[in-house]
């Protein structure tokens, strides 16, 4: 447990306060007749805790139990008697409600204090009616963590740090917020026991919660703890806000820091003069003549150290509005646009702000040198909008907002970028491709198709099949011609002609006319 470094005191304090170690040693007055033993519980106790002094193997018969503050048992040192027949408690001179009796003989004291330092003797009557009495010390230990100083100053002074009591047989042990701390030569020193520890040429980074746990080789016994404050600084100071140009109307506000302990005292100089002594600068409605020099100065008293920032500002005369020239509001898609800030004197510099907001370079937007104009190239839809822009010369002042509209581009005079027409001939070639595969696709089909109708007609119409021809006389070529003799022996030759006529305006006889798919046969007879 954790408890700041206190000054001793009496009454009762808990557990987290300063501790008082409780050496109870017991002893008893030699005598042939002693047969009982007293033990603290437990052997060692703090402040504010509850000790027991306990009565071991306590007699079967006994009649009484009395308790003595002394190292006799004299009347006016009794705390109380316990009388086993009826269980009464009788209370003595030295009784308070911190003491409490047991029927075993056992003596209970509560929230020990440095008060309780001394001896207790205890009187044992039995039926022999032999009192025997057995002497307990009690040794209370002041216990602290102690520091040599109580301010260390940074880089000046070595700390030493001092775990009481010192307790033969103990083991110490330190840590520092809660981590455990070794040897560091020329840093940190522990004692031969460690319980003195030893902080050379302090630093900052010494300050924390430094503890020091005492313990015995079952439990810890004891944890104190103390704060360790480090006097260091100032540093240099800083002055905010780091701007050195202002404009006369306003008001100024400057905030003067630095990193010291205790908190450094500040002073405010202006022009060498003394202003005023706190953190923060206010002048309000500032003139030409508020120009100068302005100097923070930082003073810890404890260190007796001062450091100084001193800042140079300018106050100007109020800038004349800027205004932005534009040849015309309103653009088309991919155009050229063209804004130019335009000021009555020489400024510092120009921002540009587009729809309130401060405007983001990109691509197509650039800057001249002094930044007073803006290009975008080509124009969007999305640069549609307000834009201003802002001239600084010590104060700033902002144009009138101009609104540029956009239009879309005429889709008719549109001239095609290299991606679109690279996306038109990859879309031309595609097509002519399909339509080869097309025209490849029909045409096989057709060929399918007329090789089909041929081999069908050759099948069912050859001449073999047909019965033998009947000679008559034909005319051909207006010549007559007739039969010489039915003998004689003639060569025929067949053709086939397909036709495909329309059906005819007036139906004639099926027999007389070729159906549309009917095949006619002619006789040609050869000389």
């Amino acid at each position: 447990m954790e408890s700041p470094s206190a000054s001793p005191h009496r009454g009762h304090v808990p557990w987290q306060g300063l501790l008082l170690a409780v050496s109870l040693l017991t002893v008893w007055i030699p005598s042939t007749m002693a047969e009982y033993i007293v033990e603290p519980v437990p052997p060692i106790a703090a402040e504010g805790m509850d000790v027991l002094l306990l009565l071991h193997s306590p007699p079967q018969n006994a009649e009484y139990y009395a308790w003595y503050k002394g190292e006799t048992p004299d009347a006016s040192l009794r705390i109380v008697t316990y009388t086993v027949q009826g269980s009464s408690v009788n209370k003595g001179p030295k009784y308070t409600d911190r003491y409490t009796i047991f029927p075993n003989g056992s003596l209970l004291i509560q929230n020990v204090i440095q008060d309780d330092t001394g001896n207790y003797t205890i009187g044992v009557i039995d039926d022999s009616f032999v009192p025997i009495y057995v002497t307990v010390q009690l040794h209370v230990y002041y216990t602290q963590l102690s520091s040599n100083d109580t301010q260390p100053i940074e880089g000046k002074e070595s700390v030493v740090l001092t775990c009481e009591p010192d307790i033969p047989g103990m083991t110490y042990q330190w840590y520092k917020d809660g981590k455990e701390l070794q040897e560091i030569p020329d840093r940190l020193q522990l004692s031969s026991n460690n319980r003195i520890l030893t902080l050379l040429n302090v630093t900052r980074e010494d300050v924390g919660i430094y503890e020091c746990e005492i313990s015995n080789s079952m439990t810890v016994i004891f944890k104190n703890s103390l704060t360790l404050n480090i006097s260091y600084g100032p540093d240099t100071p800083t002055i905010s806000p780091p701007e050195e140009n202002y404009c006369s109307g306003t008001n100024l506000s400057f905030l003067c820091d630095t990193d010291s302990y205790p908190p450094a005292q500040y002073t405010w100089l202006i022009n060498g003069q003394i202003w005023e002594s706190t953190q923060q600068l206010h002048i309000l409605n500032i003139s030409l003549s508020d120009s100068g020099s302005y100097t923070c100065k930082a003073y810890n008293s404890i260190t007796d150290v001062s450091n100084i920032t001193v800042k140079n500002i300018t106050v100007h005369e109020t800038v004349a509005q800027p205004s932005i020239q534009v040849n015309n509001t309103t653009v088309t898609e991919k155009d050229i646009l063209v804004l130019t800030c335009l000021t009555a004197e020489p400024v510092i510099s120009t921002h540009w702000i587009f729809n309130s907001q401060s405007l983001q370079l990109t691509e197509r937007t650039r800057l001249s040198l002094d930044n007073s104009t803006l290009t975008i190239d080509p124009v969007m839809m999305e640069d549609e909008g307000e834009y201003q822009c802002e001239v600084i010369m010590g104060c700033s002042s902002k144009s009138d907002p101009v609104r540029i509209a956009v239009r879309a581009m005429d889709t008719e005079n549109t001239h095609l970028l290299p991606g679109a027409i690279a996306g038109i001939v990859i879309g031309a070639f595609v097509a002519v491709i399909l339509l080869c595969i097309l025209a490849y696709f029909l045409y096989c089909s057709k060929t399918r198709r007329d090789r089909s109708r041929a081999t069908f007609t050759t099948t069912t119409t050859s001449p073999n099949s047909l019965p033998p021809p009947v000679l008559r006389n034909h005319k051909v070529s207006g010549q007559d011609q007739s039969d010489t003799s039915p003998a004689e022996i003639h060569e025929v030759a067949y053709s086939s002609l397909n036709f495909h006529v329309l059906q005819p305006k007036q139906s004639t006889p099926a027999s007389l006319s070729p159906g549309a798919t009917d095949t006619v046969y002619s006789e040609v007879r050869k000389k």
